[in-house]
């Protein structure tokens, strides 16, 4: 692998400061990325209606599973990542949260960097019709290699985002008093 960017060094010092692994993060946030793409018509088509009260309930144990998940790579963690995943895309509330998360991605970095990565993302994840490296390469006017890298870096990015926003609406339902704090 080639050796990393300032911002990939910065992404990489943002996951650690939530005690994350960056690669971790990367691993488990491609697979999301991966398995919304198959199902991106559904994710976008709001599912079964849910009450308000199911709907916080649903969204406060998606949360709370996705702080619970261990980043490591032997099979039984991937295996929990996966069904985490396969429950969560399902989400019928999943939709606007992509787009609240793409928004925070794009507003990352100078010099239109964070426009990039969710350009990227969209183009290839979060579309009906996803584009290969080279399309993206040629819309964005950047080589297939800058688009390959970045790619990377806007996925960690969004998977750290994603977990930012879970723990800092845990924090707040903890303090109050909405959940209870470890003896969920």
């Amino acid at each position: 692998m080639a050796r990393p960017t300032n911002d990939e060094i910065n992404i990489d010092a943002l996951c650690e400061s939530f005690d994350l692994d960056p690669l971790g993060v990367y691993h488990v946030t491609r697979y999301m990325c991966d398995r919304a793409k198959k199902e991106y018509s559904a994710l976008m088509i709001p599912g079964p209606e849910m009450s308000e009260e199911e709907t916080v309930r649903d969204k406060q144990e998606i949360r709370h599973q996705l702080l619970e998940l261990e980043l490591d790579k032997d099979e039984d963690t991937k295996k929990r990542q996966m069904i985490f995943v396969h429950r969560a895309i399902r989400a019928p509330w999943l939709g606007d949260k992509i787009k609240l998360f793409l928004d925070q991605v794009a507003m990352y970095g100078g010099d239109n960097l964070g426009d990039l990565y969710r350009s990227i993302l969209v183009k290839e994840y979060f579309t009906d019709f996803p584009k290969k490296n080279w399309q993206v390469a040629d819309i964005s006017g950047v080589s297939e290699g800058v688009i390959e890298y970045r790619k990377r870096e806007a996925i960690k990015l969004f998977g750290v985002l994603i977990w930012k926003y879970c723990e800092e609406r845990e924090t707040e339902d903890i303090r109050k008093g909405v959940i209870l704090g470890d003896d969920r």
